[in-house]
């Protein structure tokens, strides 16, 4: 994996996204936002990125996800999909990432259309380097109901 940028973490959500999403009172405990609204991924890297290092999120919805039909999303960071979802650094989230000491802690604002299918999405982060490319996905596949 040498020179390869293979995330070391991701989690979806800050402490905010639950108070700014009106959805703090639900019992469950996966990631609940509304659609059109902003929410934060906190991605750690093993190190900070450098000119040429590419990030980008990646959504998938269902068993059988297509890009047509919005149930397969590929979000550059710092750009956004043919879909209308939106990805930025947001450097105004200062919250750390439990287990990560050392690594780079990036927050990701990530934004779905209003338009985009309401489901459990799996979230991962696709990473490339002059090395290569390298995807990572969430373990516990929580982003749920955009």
């Amino acid at each position: 994996l040498a020179g390869l940028l293979a995330p070391v973490r991701l989690r979806p959500g800050s402490s905010a996204n639950r108070v700014a999403h009106h959805t703090q009172e639900f019992a469950q405990r996966p990631l609940v936002v509304r659609r059109g609204q902003r929410f934060h991924v906190g991605v750690a890297l093993p190190r900070p990125l450098r000119e040429g290092d590419e990030i980008c999120m990646e959504l998938t919805l269902g068993p059988t996800p297509q890009v047509s039909k919005g149930t397969h999303v590929l979000v550059p960071l710092g750009g956004s999909s043919p879909s209308g979802w939106e990805a930025e650094l947001d450097e105004g989230v200062a919250e750390p990432l439990v287990g990560v000491a050392g690594s780079e802690v990036l927050w990701v604002g990530l934004r779905a259309p209003p338009t985009a299918p309401i489901g459990r999405y799996r979230l991962s982060v696709r990473t490339r380097t002059e090395s290569g490319e390298f995807a990572a996905p969430f373990e516990e596949k929580t982003a749920e109901k955009w």
